[in-house]
């Protein structure tokens, strides 16, 4: 049975109007490199040349509400902004497609170790064979090539046999020119118009280091909150850069369209043979790292503290005209691949 909370942006919402924050209930990651694996529970999200985030949310309880702002909300891990300026880009799935909604999928890239220390690694099963996982539907989920690969565990990774060109899951880009990789059938490819609608561009966001970007470990210690002079306890946006990326006209047109209420987004550099890359946290990065005595959070040292690791996740804060308040279902955990 889900757990309901109702959840509140900590940043005043404009007069008249109240600010909810939406946990993501599906993220993965699909790589060039590794067309086949589904990487849906890894620890992180990731971009740059070879890597492609995705990400969706649950938007029902926003129903018959007036959206004023909307924002993917994402907490760095580590990144490679570059001084010219890093392009993120968030180009949002059209259900009008042929294409098969994505699935997550629950196979992940590797172990996730935060700060690269043993001391914040969860080790993540490696991936199962099929004789050991005969379930089929536990086999399916996202890869470079598929928005559905019905068993990504096929021996010999021969998804021209799973989904094979020609078919709706086929989603494999094709380059074209500029050398960019090109865009995974279902999303939208062309977002310049929403890029430049004012006062704030919409589907990008230009991401350049910071004076007050924090190592990992800087950032530990920040959470660790072992300063008694400090007027308050520290929150994981004193202790973590984020990313956030305007998508209200997205949301606006999903809660437009009858039943659909998963809108989903396909993160990516918008010239992705440049430099500059990012892992930010994902949901499983969030909930799934367990303490030697099975405690579960990101770190022991927020369970500790009185605190809730799963504020790390990726969100969507959306501004709402009006003031009731909105009751936000929290997504059931993902952490098979950690157990």
């Amino acid at each position: 049975m889900p757990t309901f909370l109702s959840l509140v942006a900590a940043s005043a919402p404009a007069a008249g109007s109240v600010t909810v924050s939406i946990p993501t209930d599906r993220d993965a990651i699909v790589a060039t490199p590794h067309k086949q694996n589904n990487d849906g529970s890894w620890g992180y999200g990731w971009i740059r040349k070879t890597t492609r985030s995705l990400i969706g949310f649950n938007i029902a309880p926003l129903q018959g509400r007036i959206v004023e702002k909307a924002e993917i909300k994402l907490y760095v891990a580590d990144h490679q902004f570059t001084e010219e300026g890093t392009i993120i880009v968030a180009h949002p799935w059209e259900p009008s497609q042929q294409v098969p909604d994505w699935e997550e999928g629950s196979n992940l890239f590797n172990s996730f170790a935060y700060c690269k220390t043993g001391e914040y690694m969860v080790a993540a099963q490696r991936y199962p064979t099929e004789a050991e996982n005969p379930d089929p539907m536990s086999r399916r989920g996202a890869t470079w090539k598929c928005s559905v690969d019905p068993d990504y565990l096929t021996p010999g990774g021969d998804q021209d046999t799973n989904c094979p060109p020609g078919t709706p899951a086929r989603w494999n880009p094709i380059v074209p020119p500029e050398r960019q990789r090109g865009m995974h059938d279902g999303f939208r490819a062309n977002i310049d118009a929403r890029t430049m609608i004012s006062p704030d561009p919409q589907n990008i966001t230009i991401e350049r280091p910071e004076l007050q970007d924090m190592g990992c470990n800087e950032s530990i210690e920040c959470i660790k909150d072992e300063n008694p002079t400090k007027p308050r306890p520290s929150t994981v946006d004193d202790c973590w850069r984020s990313v956030t990326i305007n998508v209200t006209n997205d949301v606006q047109e999903a809660l437009a369209i009858p039943g659909y209420v998963r809108p989903s987004w396909l993160i990516k550099r918008r010239h992705e043979f440049r430099r500059g890359a990012v892992h930010w946290f994902s949901r499983e990065g969030a909930h799934c790292n367990k303490g030697p005595g099975g405690e579960t959070g990101l770190f022991r040292l927020f369970g500790d503290r009185g605190k809730d690791s799963s504020a790390l996740q990726p969100v969507l804060v959306v501004q709402l005209a009006g003031t009731t308040p909105v009751v936000i279902p929290t997504p059931a955990a993902h952490c098979n691949a950690y157990d």
